[in-house]
């Protein structure tokens, strides 16, 4: 039988509470710029490759936020790379709890898992690359738990807002929820936005080994999930939704994710699983022939190595504006914002939803934030942490490898969302009184 480790039983005297790894990354910085209002700076330590390069980040950081500067002045700077992996672990003894900034996870995140393992330090990060998270729970869910450590994937605008929220969303639905299609909507300024290219270098590489993924559940056999009440409509390549516009399916990690959740509650603990589909609003019909040509290109080119380095080369080009080596500016950041809409539909109790054949009650959620991939995405993920340091007792009472819906979800985590301006509610419910029997 295996020891089980306790994650309260963990020695983690003499630490800072958090280590925000890749802080010279884009992402990074801005987290580190959240954490100085959320945390002293004697708590907080940063790491990269290069410690001038750190100086000048947190100089740029103070130069942005000059009410920073005291607090900056007690951080500790660490140099780690992902090529050393004693430097990892050094890192990682550093604190309590390790934030990972640094992707494309595929290639940079394990190395850092493994070290926060031999650490003894909880682990979050900001990945939105299904085989990756999915690798992760399959390879060190066991170590995990010996260790009584906590590792948390995904922990940031990618998934948080559909996991967290579906499982919020299941709370506040009423009466029996059985499935949920979700409506993610960028909305930038009057600037507009120019998303850095990190996340188109994990999309092309996402692409071009979604067979690594399909291989490693297969190699799991994992034990199929049973749900209930009637399936959800299979919408095709795209649709168009009377209130939003025109969608398609979202190609994200929300349904890799979701579906980690909803098993874990299907076969570890009995709980009734609930039906996910995501997608994303494209708007307009134009917007829709434009990323119909798009994604045409960008699937033709990740296939093959020679185009798919054209791909990496020349992100503004080929995403047709939409990301760039640079970056969003501070100004495109502020005036950005994303809503994810839960459209749900269920049954007033468990012996209805037995009875009948259509669902007799829909309700619709919104989870509301800003800018999603560096603003919204800081102070998830940071508050996402407050949570994981200061409510050890409504976190899971085992380590192991966890998502964010199981990991949170008995947590204050959506009251300090809402707490920081995020819009996380119901916003309508209707029940039909004549559904056929």
């Amino acid at each position: 039988m295996m020891n089980v480790g306790k994650p309260s039983a963990v020695d983690h005297s003499g630490r800072r509470e958090i280590v925000i790894f890749g802080v010279t990354g884009v992402t990074g910085q801005i987290v580190f710029e959240n954490a100085l209002s959320r945390f002293q700076g004697s708590e907080v330590a940063v790491a990269g490759r290069s410690k001038a390069k750190i100086e000048k980040v947190i100089a740029e950081s103070v130069k942005i936020n000059p009410s920073y500067e005291g607090e900056a002045k007690d951080v500790l700077l660490l140099e780690a790379d992902v090529a050393n992996y004693k430097s990892l672990v050094a890192m990682c003894k550093s604190a309590r709890l390790v934030l990972n900034c640094v992707g494309p996870f595929r290639f940079y995140g394990e190395e850092v898992v493994k070290a926060a393992l031999e650490a003894k330090t909880h682990y979050m990060d900001v990945s939105g690359e299904p085989h990756f998270l999915e690798l992760i729970e399959a390879k060190w869910s066991d170590e995990a738990r010996r260790e009584g450590v906590w590792v948390v994937g995904s922990c940031a605008f990618d998934s948080i807002p559909a996991d967290v929220g579906l499982m919020h969303f299941k709370h506040e639905f009423p009466g029996e929820l059985t499935g949920v299609e979700s409506y993610l909507k960028f909305e930038p300024g009057p600037s507009g936005y120019i998303a850095n290219d990190g996340t188109w270098q994990s999309a092309i590489h996402g692409f071009a080994n979604q067979g690594q993924l399909k291989a490693l559940r297969k190699s799991q056999g994992l034990e199929p999930v049973k749900y209930y009440g009637p399936r959800l409509p299979n919408r095709g390549a795209f649709f168009r939704d009377p209130k939003l516009g025109y969608c398609i399916p979202f190609m994200g990690s929300d349904a890799s994710v979701v579906l980690r959740t909803q098993r874990h509650l299907a076969l570890r603990e009995r709980s009734d699983p609930i039906r996910f589909r995501p997608y994303a609003v494209i708007g307009g019909v134009f917007n829709l022939i434009l990323m119909m040509l798009f994604g045409s290109i960008f699937s033709l080119f990740a296939k093959y190595s020679i185009t798919r380095r054209l791909l990496q080369k020349y992100p503004r080009f080929f995403s047709c504006g939409c990301f760039s080596k640079g970056g969003p500016t501070r100004k495109q950041m502020s005036e950005a914002s994303f809503a994810v809409y839960f459209k749900g539909q269920g049954f007033v109790s468990s012996f209805e939803r037995d009875q009948k054949k259509q669902p007799t009650v829909h309700a619709t959620s919104v989870f509301r934030g800003p800018d999603a991939a560096y603003i919204g995405t800081s102070i998830i993920f940071l508050e996402a942490a407050l949570c994981l340091l200061k409510e050890p007792d409504n976190m899971p009472n085992e380590g192991g490898v966890y998502t964010p819906g199981i990991a949170f979800r008995d947590t204050t985590l959506i009251e300090r969302l809402r707490g920081c301006g995020f819009q996380i509610e119901l916003v309508s419910s209707s029940e039909d009184e004549s559904s056929d029997a």
